[in-house]
């Protein structure tokens, strides 16, 4: 049985128990998770889901509810726990309806047959190519990772006449390497993609050998000095999202805990960063004709060269603030397909890129007197009010004169994001997809590395 009967049967038994608006969103994915334990295959899983999130409007009030589905009857006592958690709730003064069914454009590529059919013995090969590929001459091992594709459906329904059924694929990948001897180096590699033609085992464990090498060889940083850093995708994503990302989102703008609250149509960053969020993109973790309440998405500048464009809303943070939906409110994850429907709905970017510059990786590093290029960092966190950070750097390249002249560790990396990205020296044109942002290595001057 497919999604539709389950979800109509709860819309319908929330309408019988008085409620006045209702919406139903449904997921049901298949996944395929092969997990490596010291360099060999551990073991590999399969898991089929499904299930529904119920969330109705009934007397001013508002309640919600969220099942695994088995049998109609899951979806029955979902719809009437949503009416019963509605009823015991406070009433809701802002939230008078859903958002209303209109139709979307179309979205290229977001479902990789290639990926939706993969079957346990090609994924065991991927995972052997890519050992095989990190151990190299033997000097590194792979102590852990993962493996996950999936194939997944999203579907909305509700009473304002929203009817949306999606489908995408995923491949996630993340695996640690480590040097053989007394004094091993660590590395790291992550993969995100939709389609199976963008992802190379053999190249991923290349990359995973090399960044544990070089953190085996970097020797102790000594000193306190300001100078040029650039961040690689893999570790400025989550930086990029947790400041700028947290910046416009609109239920911070409308808590007054963003600090670009106030400064729409002002220079908030450098004139070499524009930012678009980009629901069409081909390499898109999330890329959607629909987000998860139902609302169409399109392609929206939210900063041009430097200067803010636009925020990111919700159905809820939109009536709040007297405007409409961009269709950002999303409960998906970008590594994992599984309870979908559990997730609670959460403004994000549905793919958020930050457009390239015009110079090769190699290029910026040759344009650098003195700086770091990182490898790694312990955790790429800042505080999203501030954006005041302090990052542990566990490897990267020194460079001299634009040459890389080794590695270090046991450096700080302190700075401000917001701050930062006013300070850009030149964006790379190397995007790479890392989560729900495709991005490039980006070079920052004016940071602080601290030594011992």
């Amino acid at each position: 049985m497919t999604l539709e009967p389950f979800m109509k049967k709860a819309l319908k038994i929330c309408l019988s128990e008085g409620s006045s608006e209702v919406e139903v969103f449904g997921s049901r994915s298949r996944t395929l998770s092969l997990y490596i334990d010291d360099q060999k295959i551990k073991n590999i899983e399969e898991k089929m889901d499904q299930g529904i999130a119920v969330r109705v409007i009934k007397g001013k009030k508002v309640g919600q509810s969220s099942t695994t589905i088995a049998s109609i009857r899951d979806a029955e006592r979902c719809g009437q726990t949503a009416c019963r958690l509605a009823d015991a709730s406070a009433p809701e003064p802002v939230m008078k309806n859903f958002t209303k069914g209109s139709r979307g454009a179309p979205v290229p590529n977001a479902y990789d047959k290639a990926l939706a059919s993969m079957t346990q013995e090609q994924l065991a090969q991927m995972a052997k190519e890519l050992v095989s590929a990190a151990s190299g001459p033997g000097e590194v091992k792979v102590p852990n990772g993962v493996i996950r594709v999936a194939v997944q459906q999203y579907m909305v329904l509700n009473t304002n006449g929203a009817e949306t059924d999606q489908r995408s694929t995923l491949l996630y990948a993340h695996a640690g390497a480590m040097t053989l001897g007394d004094d091993p180096g660590e590395g790291n590699n992550f993969a995100f993609t939709p389609h199976l033609q963008f992802f190379d085992p053999t190249d991923f464990g290349q990359v995973l050998a090399k960044r544990a090498v070089a953190a085996q060889r970097a020797e102790h940083f000594h000193g306190k000095e300001n100078l040029t850093v650039i961040l690689p995708p893999h570790e400025l994503a989550e930086l990029i999202e947790g400041s700028a990302g947290y910046a416009m989102s609109a239920e911070n703008v409308n808590r007054q805990r963003s600090p670009w609250a106030k400064k729409l149509g002002e220079k908030v960053a450098s004139n070499k960063l524009t930012m678009i969020d980009d629901p069409t993109a081909e390499k898109g973790m999330s890329s959607c004709a629909y987000d998860d309440e139902g609302t169409p998405t399109k392609p929206r500048v939210l900063v041009d060269r430097g200067t803010l464009k636009g925020f990111m809303y919700d159905h809820y943070n939109a009536v709040l603030a007297g405007t409409s939906s961009t269709g950002n409110a999303l409960r998906r994850s970008f590594n994992d397909a599984q309870n979908t429907y559990r997730d609670p709905l959460m403004i994000s970017p549905i793919n958020l890129v930050v457009e390239p510059g015009g110079k090769s990786l190699e290029d910026v590093v040759s344009g650098v007197d003195r700086g770091i290029m990182v490898d790694k960092l312990a955790s790429a966190e800042a505080n999203p009010v501030t954006g005041a950070f302090g990052l542990e750097v566990r490897s990267a390249y020194l460079i001299e004169k634009g040459e890389v002249k080794g590695t270090i560790d046991h450096a700080l990396l302190a700075g401000n994001m917001f701050a930062a990205l006013s300070q850009i020296r030149e964006v790379a044109n190397d995007s790479t997809t890392i989560r729900n942002c495709i991005l490039p290595s980006v070079a920052f001057d004016g940071l602080e590395l601290i030594g011992q």
